[in-house]
């Protein structure tokens, strides 16, 4: 059986005989009674030092201190009930004793049974209130702890809690707390917003009166916050106590580096797409018309041009994944708080919300979509490297001695079929030394050049292919009878995707290449044009790579 502890009372009254009855049926009741004083020095005194349930004041006392001022020095140190025990109920007496917020008030002469029931129900209900204090330093501890700045509003909209993170952004923002702060109401706050700084404050201010009168579930809302030397984004969310009933609860969390990161791989999402778009348009041509390994140098730059958007990418999609690590980690911290909460409709509404965002699907989800992402980027960065590297001769060549005419015979060979009934072919080639060079690469420039050449010829023409030696170099020209160059083109066409064909018939990207090519072997790369005349193209190669 366990034994309870008497209530320990302290009795302050300067009558004798009110003292004395008082303890002796306080003693009759089950009370233990800490002493008997009629002075409210001595009563602040012992209140100070001892340990006391409650205390019975009366409100004239010997001495210079009356009973509501000795009340006034206890609550001061510590939050003892005191019920006030007086023969006077003026308006004034009333008025004094408001201010120590007195438990009850026993009216002179005393009846023993209000004495018993007045003190049962001072002391509980001191007890409930200490048990909702501890609750409410419990709440204010859990919602101190974290990082979004949260307030609790009634139905009507008036904040009746906030956590130290919601202080301290009022305060370093330079803002009043009086206008943010308990007491004051946040859809007003909201609805004079708008137009400042923060943004939707309208949308917000209707969103929470939606929760708050139960039209609403719950209201989420982005929202820019900016201030004159930084951007800020945050998330508003609205949850309802009680089914709306019991008013809301509204925190705002900082997604500024989220936001920061979106829009970073926003942009780079966009600069891969027209760096995917332009790297398939190209190679759509390339392999239509011309072969890859003639990009050369501009394929080299689209490559270089496609890595930078891949590399921040990357990166932003790791720091991404790191931000989703941290915040798992906060919600596994939280569901470790659990078990510290008691107060069973905290906790429905915990499980409730967990239940809803299914949070173990998320956590997998995003994992997925993070791995997805990753294999993505890494296919695009094995392709733009396998394009670099087809596109570089020195991985794949050596130099070598090689008989341009031999080239060219073979060139044309390839070429039978565009020739056939369109061109007539005539060579006039010289007694030619051999040239150290990089074969593949210059029989790629022969195949633009007779395509050109080709293509230039609209009905019946002829293509006249010539080769000779001039000092230390080897030359070949390649003449055809088309239609000729305009003079205002015959400066750009070498440029890339510059052309003045037909739809169908190329990009401008062969002539590109060509001299791409030819610089590589410290060559040179000439064109003479007539309109309605023809173009002739001549190559120099050194007979000797240097």
């Amino acid at each position: 059986m366990v034994r309870m502890l008497k209530k320990i009372i302290l009795i302050v009254e300067d009558e004798p005989f009110v003292a004395g009855y008082l303890r002796v049926t306080l003693g009759d009741l089950g009370y233990a009674v800490a002493g008997v004083v009629d002075t409210g020095e001595e009563a602040v005194r012992i209140a100070i030092e001892q340990s006391l349930d409650l205390v019975l004041m009366d409100v004239v006392l010997a001495g210079e201190m009356d009973g509501i001022a000795a009340a006034e020095l206890i609550h001061h140190h510590s939050d003892i009930p005191i019920i006030f025990l007086t023969a006077h109920s003026d308006e004034g007496f009333l008025k004094r004793a408001k201010i120590t917020q007195p438990f009850a008030y026993l009216m002179k002469p005393l009846k023993e049974s209000e004495l018993r029931l007045t003190i049962e129900l001072a002391l509980q209900r001191h007890e409930m209130d200490s048990r909702l204090k501890t609750r409410e330093k419990l709440l204010q501890g859990i919602l101190d702890s974290l990082t979004e700045h949260i307030a609790v509003l009634d139905i009507q909209g008036y904040i009746t809690m906030v956590n130290a993170a919601w202080v301290r952004f009022a305060s370093n923002n330079g803002t009043d707390l009086k206008r943010t702060g308990i007491g004051t109401n946040y859809l007003e706050i909201c609805r004079s917003a708008s137009g400042h700084s923060c943004e939707g404050g309208q949308q917000a201010s209707e969103g929470i009166a939606g929760v708050l009168d139960g039209s609403l579930p719950q209201f989420f809302l982005e929202y820019p916050c900016h201030s004159p030397d930084k951007k800020r984004w945050f998330m508003m969310n609205v949850t309802p106590l009680e089914g709306g009933k019991g008013g809301a609860v509204v925190s705002h969390t900082n997604i500024t580096e989220r936001k920061l990161v979106e829009v970073e791989l926003q942009l780079a999402h966009v600069q891969l797409q027209q760096a995917h778009r332009q790297l398939a348009h190209t190679q759509s041509q390339l392999m239509q018309s011309e072969k890859l390994a003639s990009v050369g140098q501009l394929a080299a730059g689209v490559s270089h041009e496609i890595n930078n958007p891949i590399g921040y990418v990357y990166g932003n999609i790791g720091t991404f994944e790191q931000y989703i690590k941290d915040v798992f980690q906060i919600l596994d911290a939280y569901g470790e708080a659990e078990t510290s909460i008691s107060d069973e409709e905290v906790i429905d509404r915990l499980e409730a919300l967990k239940a809803r965002l299914d949070i173990p699907f998320l956590r997998i989800d995003l994992q997925n979509l993070i791995k997805e992402s990753k294999e993505g980027i890494g296919r695009v960065k094995t392709i733009v490297q396998n394009l670099k590297d087809f596109s570089d001769p020195d991985a794949m060549e050596r130099w070598q001695w090689v008989d341009l005419n031999k080239g060219l015979d073979s060139t044309l060979t390839l070429l039978r079929r565009e020739l056939q009934g369109k061109a007539e072919i005539k060579k006039e080639y010289g007694q030619i030394p051999e040239v150290e060079c990089l074969p593949s690469q210059i029989n790629q420039v022969f195949m633009n050049l007779l395509m050109n050449a080709i293509q230039a010829i609209e009905k019946e023409g002829a293509i006249s292919i010539g080769t000779g030696v001039e000092g230390g170099e080897v030359w070949v020209s390649i003449s055809d009878t088309g239609k000729g160059v305009m003079p205002e083109h015959l400066n750009r066409v070498f440029e890339p995707f510059f052309t003045t064909k037909q739809e169908g018939q190329g990009r401008g990207l062969g002539l590109s290449m060509s001299y791409g090519i030819v610089k590589k072997h410290h060559g040179s790369i000439e064109v003479q044009s007539e309109v309605n005349k023809g173009t002739t193209f001549t190559i120099w190669l050194p007979v000797k790579h240097v």
